[in-house]
């Protein structure tokens, strides 16, 4: 009965990232054709990022993780945040340079940049997982996996691996793609 409570919740918290993505981007598309806002998006790869989790105290009390397992992973997480900076750093990234874009060069631009944050993510995430691996046991991982799905929103559809266990067609693929 608690685990159908917990899924549940965190199913509620899945649909609320996931209208919160839809939103966002509603807002983006506005500023980007140049009504209200125009302060600095936040721009995140595509897809599902586990290892974006494994810091987060509710993921970790979902995984059953026990203190000393939460400060390894708590360790691993700055590690991480520190090698996602080096490397974004090292590939030129500013959202800031969005700023005094026309809307369409700011649309182009988002997409390049997604791109390069989506493989710094992979770079990083092939990194970081074998050490995560070491810590979380395989029902663990595949749990901090669910959670990441539901946690990416609308946005898991583009990773390759979700696509992959929906079966998705490449045409299926490009849509989902050409929606952002």
């Amino acid at each position: 009965m608690r685990h159908n409570a917990i899924n549940g919740a965190i199913i509620g918290i899945g649909m609320f990232v996931a209208a919160s993505l839809y939103t966002n981007v509603g807002c983006q598309r506005a500023c980007a054709q140049g009504r209200r806002g125009g302060g600095i998006a936040i721009i995140r790869a595509p897809g599902v990022n586990p290892l974006g989790l494994i810091a987060n105290a509710a993921v970790q009390k979902d995984l059953g993780v026990g203190e000393d397992k939460a400060e390894k992973l708590q360790d691993i997480a700055e590690d991480i945040r520190q090698e996602i900076e080096q490397e974004r750093q090292g590939a030129g990234i500013d959202p800031g340079s969005l700023r005094d874009l026309s809307g369409e060069e700011r649309e182009k631009k988002t997409v390049e940049i997604r791109k390069k944050l989506a493989e710094i993510q992979k770079t990083v995430g092939d990194k970081f997982s074998p050490k995560v691996a070491e810590i979380l046991d395989k029902t663990q991982m595949v749990r901090l996996q669910q959670i990441a799905i539901q946690a990416a929103g609308a946005s898991a559809l583009e990773d390759a691996c979700v696509a992959k266990d929906l079966k998705l067609s490449k045409e299926q693929q490009d849509t989902i793609a050409a929606i952002d």
